[in-house]
């Protein structure tokens, strides 16, 4: 079945600190532009109802509760009750890899999708989520930061030690880091 016209999957990915949900929000604010209805789903609850960027833009949001992160049911009744014609989803690593296929369905509807995550955790594995829309997506950009050395930063490096692949925090916790800096650290 072909999508109708105009739906379609954005993937934004990349490190920590590459600019991922500037880019999303930059996205929507030119679709919004262009008088189109967005909506955008976050996970980040430390921003009451909007999606904040590491460099200070924001954007208002519909947080996906801890339970609802399992299935998009209660996310797909919110975009039926409001009938958007573009819908974001940002830290889409965190998300059950059935998100996938309902960013799918929703291309299908006509809808544009875009979504952003990290490609892998602090110990260079992959993010299921991340790496199943990249599969599924017309349109994926590739964002680095900067490490400290100056080159191109690939790696997430965690600063404290802890097991927990879902772990909060910003500069306090993460750093990016290139290849050659990340193998120093690890």
């Amino acid at each position: 079945m072909l999508a109708p016209k105009g739906g379609h999957i954005e993937l934004i990915t990349g490190t920590m600190y590459a600019g991922k949900t500037s880019e999303l929000i930059r996205r929507l604010n030119r679709f919004r532009y262009a008088n189109y209805k967005v909506m955008m789903f976050t996970l980040d609850g430390r921003f009451d109802k909007q999606t904040k960027s590491h460099d200070g833009i924001s954007i208002k949001s519909y947080f996906i509760e801890p339970g609802d992160r399992r299935s998009p049911n209660s996310v797909r009744e919110t975009i039926k009750q409001l009938n958007p014609d573009v819908v974001a989803f940002d830290e889409i690593q965190f998300l059950d890899p059935s998100y996938v296929p309902f960013f799918k369905e929703l291309a299908l509807e006509g809808k544009k999708v875009i979504v952003a995550g990290l490609e892998q955790d602090f110990r260079c594995g992959p993010f299921e989520t991340t790496t199943l829309a990249f599969l599924e997506a017309e349109f994926v950009k590739k964002l680095n930061a900067v490490c400290s050395c100056g080159n191109l930063a690939i790696r997430n490096y965690r600063k404290i030690d802890s097991d927990k692949i879902e772990l909060e925090g910003a500069e306090d916790i993460y750093e990016a880091k290139c290849r050659e800096c990340y193998e120093k650290l690890k």
